[in-house]
């Protein structure tokens, strides 16, 4: 796969100097830090070649510096392609520079950026394209750098920025999360966190090792949660909550800094539902409690579907219940649900004005439940099926009034 370096001249008079990365030093000082970052960057990367320079030039930029810049590099025999740009004095010239960086690159690459001598909002443009051609074009940022000249003119170090272009990712994790519930994202970062920062570089003390359990254990309760997995649910999050919190805290401050400010949010969501042994009998009203903490939850964020599927099944758990029954015997629910709806059969007429008895109003939910479960599972395939914004407003407004008058005392209300 082709490799890639993307960098900028402007028009400063560049200095000679001993570049250095990952405590390797360019063999002969050089004015140019792309230069020195190909030379280093192979050095420390012997299995990877920088295929082609693509070099981008303001007008006086190509005049003060290119003549220099392309000579120095067609000695080291590297490929080298200039690309012109404005000088980005207007909003629709920095457009043009993202334009040019974004249509320099083809799909499926890999890529490097050097924004040392990028000058003014260039950076901040290299920031944005970067994250567009990973999302759009599929294309692969190996790295991010910036040789720091003024840290030691004898000695500038190339510091390594490509941990911030994840800061976009944490954004659109973070977003999912607030939006939907769901940390199916968060949990795949926190999970590559520990190759994310594997170089020495980064690593001052031993590299994390609570951060991968924590994205596992994330990504398992939200695939859970999707899927409707409700006693994984329950047992999930009480394996979640054995993660050492000293330890992970620590980790999340040293290598996860953006998690830091949602960890306390993720914990109040998830931890409402931990119960390890949902199965055990002693635990089947607990469980059926978190059930419906659980249901609040898919209502919460709008999650119409599961709500209703898991409404359903919650209705018969608690007719068990009630009848002293093991909610997860299936015969036993096979017995409820045939006394439910014989019970619907056998009063058709019945509705909201007339139902009075405790069995008319389960009754009436357990009909309309069982015809939304079915439309739903049959996705729209028959005629007469509910529309979806019928079912949105009755999980929205009905769904959760309905089970508590019903069955109050299964019901915990404490939301976290």
């Amino acid at each position: 796969m082709m490799l890639q370096l993307l960098t900028f001249l402007g028009t400063s008079d560049y200095k000679p100097t001993c570049y250095t990365w990952q405590g390797k030093q360019v063999t002969n000082p050089t004015p140019y830090a792309a230069e020195a970052l190909c030379e280093l960057y192979e050095f420390v990367n012997p299995d990877e070649k920088i295929h082609e320079v693509l070099v981008f030039l303001t007008p006086e930029a190509r005049e003060k510096n290119w003549d220099g810049f392309r000579k120095n590099l067609i000695n080291k025999k590297l490929n080298v392609k200039d690309i012109p740009i404005p000088s980005g004095r207007s909003e629709p010239e920095l457009w043009q520079i993202f334009d040019a960086v974004v249509n320099a690159v083809n799909p499926g690459t890999q890529v490097l950026f050097d924004i040392t001598n990028a000058f003014r909002s260039i950076p901040l443009l290299v920031f944005l394209a970067s994250a567009f051609l990973q999302k759009a074009r599929n294309v692969t940022i190996k790295g991010l750098y910036y040789g720091a000249f003024d840290a030691d003119p004898q000695k500038p170090p190339i510091f390594d920025l490509t941990p911030a272009i994840k800061l976009l990712d944490w954004l659109t994790a973070t977003e999912h999360f607030i939006t939907t519930g769901s940390a199916v994202s968060l949990g795949s970062l926190l999970s590559t966190i520990q190759k994310d920062f594997s170089s020495k570089e980064y690593l001052e003390s031993t590299p994390p090792k609570r951060l991968q359990e924590l994205g596992n254990s994330i990504q398992s309760i939200s695939h859970s949660l999707e899927l409707i997995r409700s006693r994984g649910v329950l047992k999930e999050t009480a394996n979640f909550q054995k993660i050492p919190a000293e330890e992970l805290n620590q980790e999340i401050g040293n290598f996860a800094k953006p998690f830091e400010l949602l960890s306390e949010r993720i914990q109040q969501s998830y931890s409402q539902f931990a119960l390890l042994e949902p199965e055990n009998l002693s635990n089947h009203k607990l469980a059926l409690q978190k059930h419906f903490l659980l249901l609040r939850w898919y209502v919460k964020n709008e999650q119409g579907a599961q709500a209703i599927l898991l409404a359903r099944e919650w209705l018969v758990s608690a007719e068990c219940i009630a009848q002293e029954k093991n909610y997860l015997d299936g015969e036993k629910r096979e017995e409820v649900e045939k006394r439910l709806n014989y019970m619907c059969n056998h009063k058709r007429n019945l509705n909201k004005a007339t139902a009075r008895s405790r069995d008319d109003k389960i009754t009436l939910l357990w009909s309309k439940l069982r015809s939304y479960r079915n439309d739903i599972a049959h996705t729209e395939m028959r005629s007469g099926s509910t529309s979806g914004e019928e079912l949105h407003q009755y999980v929205k407004t009905q769904l959760i009034p309905s089970l508590e008058q019903v069955f109050p005392e299964y019901v915990n209300l404490k939301l976290s």
